[in-house]
């Protein structure tokens, strides 16, 4: 990559080029959570006009240049994969790790010591997870939790919580490298039309006073105190404005992936039963 492009990317993270540590890690880390939105808007509509191939991720350019023109963020194959890239470019030694058979995760090693870091989880992990010093880490936001602990050796378990109860997102990873191939696998089952991020709408953002999260026509702030505000959008456009005046990402073309959802069968605004059951449940 281009000195450029790295300079660029600090830029959108509103950060200044430093020696690698730990320290100038936990300001990338912290910076890329409250800057990139966790969403599929960005998919649907690249896997709609086929701009990338399915087995494949934008290269850095590609990711600055459509967050610069429509604020795409991504879901976990793009922003972790983009983030360890930019790692590398700034010295550290990163990779990308998987988590179970469908998350994509970064290992630092910095030090001798192995480093968690997960940017693309929707999760209040807003600092990089010395995994190696302590048996089990736990980060936790209004009713939501998130358990990191040691198994064995090289072996840990990543668990999320809602309201006490185990979600779907209950995996295992181990600090090796994983395959390349194996990534390609996890990005092209991640396009199939029953893929999860392939049949819902999802917007994600942390804000320093609050967590946004949109599924389909429903829309949960989560606030630090416990409290939660819920709406329930009835059209396109309620959809797109909330996304760019109160998440603040007025480039987002919100209704256009709303469209090629509809195109493909899935009605977003005839979820909204199915949605109140499960949007505490799944993030």
């Amino acid at each position: 990559m281009q000195k450029l492009e790295v300079m660029q990317y600090l830029n959108i993270l509103g950060l200044k080029e430093e020696q690698p540590s730990y320290t100038f890690l936990a300001k990338i880390v912290r910076a890329h959570v409250f800057c990139f939105p966790f969403e599929n808007i960005g998919k649907v509509i690249n896997f709609d006009q086929n701009t990338f191939q399915v087995d494949a991720l934008p290269t850095l350019a590609e990711f600055i240049e459509q967050f610069n023109q429509y604020q795409f963020g991504g879901t976990c194959y793009v922003l972790n994969s983009m983030l360890n890239q930019l790692l590398n470019e700034l010295g550290f030694t990163s990779y990308n790790i998987h988590l179970g058979k469908d998350h994509l995760a970064i290992i630092v090693t910095l030090n001798g010591e192995h480093i968690f870091v997960d940017c693309g989880v929707a999760a209040p992990i807003f600092t990089p997870v010395r995994i190696e010093k302590n048996h089990m880490y736990e980060f936790t936001y209004n009713q939501e939790t998130i358990h990191i602990r040691h198994l064995s050796k090289q072996n840990y378990e990543f668990a999320r919580f809602i309201k006490r109860k185990l979600t779907e997102d209950c995996w295992t990873f181990s600090t090796n490298p994983t395959d390349p191939s194996f990534i390609k696998d996890m990005v092209r089952r991640s396009h199939q039309p029953t893929a999860t991020y392939m049949s819902e709408l999802r917007c994600q953002l942390w804000k320093k006073s609050c967590n946004m999260r949109i599924r389909n026509n429903q829309l949960r702030i989560y606030y630090p105190d416990g409290t939660t505000e819920k709406r329930v959008f009835k059209t396109s456009n309620e959809i797109e404005e909330c996304v760019h005046n109160e998440f603040g990402f007025s480039k987002l073309p919100v209704k256009r992936a709303i469209s090629i959802l509809e195109a493909s069968g899935i009605h977003i605004f005839q979820q909204e039963d199915a949605a109140k059951n499960s949007i505490e449940e799944k993030v």
